[in-house]
């Protein structure tokens, strides 16, 4: 095995190198982590049926506890990114290298971010039918209680 000599600065821009790349590694699995999580949620909400939301078949505060922690574990994901990148000067030696993979990951974090706000959204335009039957405004079961459901 043949060994090579490197300076001290060369061996502490490897070692960067190396914190860098495990880094971003876990940052991008971070963001693929949440992104399953966020559409999960969105799956959950729209192959819910509207009789479901009426009846607490599916409950909204759950799913809106989950969207909060998702929210916040994208912010705390993102304060680690904007730490760890406020680390380095301009002068760092692989500075265009850095930008390039800071906009990738603030890109996955714009369409995390994006989720989020659809999902907020649409529990917000959903919590209405949840109040019809605490208010009793609706008894859809008792109503439509003559409907048999037919299995495909």
């Amino acid at each position: 095995m043949k060994k090579i000599k490197i300076t001290e600065n060369q061996f502490n821009l490897i070692k960067l190198l190396k914190e860098n790349i495990d880094f971003v590694e876990r940052a991008k699995n971070k963001f693929t982590e949440l992104k399953k999580d966020a559409n999960i949620l969105y799956n959950m909400i729209t192959f819910s049926t509207v009789a479901e939301f009426i009846d607490g078949d599916t409950d909204l505060d759950v799913i809106e506890r989950k969207i909060e922690r998702l929210e916040d574990d994208l912010r705390t994901v993102d304060t680690n990114i904007m730490n760890y990148f406020n680390r380095f000067d301009e002068n760092t030696y692989y500075q265009q290298k850095l930008d390039e993979v800071h906009a990738d990951l603030e890109s996955r974090s714009s369409t995390i971010n994006s989720k989020i706000k659809a999902l907020t959204k649409m529990t917000a335009q959903l919590k209405p039918f949840t109040k019809l039957a605490d208010n009793n405004k609706i008894d859809v079961s008792t109503a439509f209680n003559d409907i048999t459901t037919t299995e495909i």
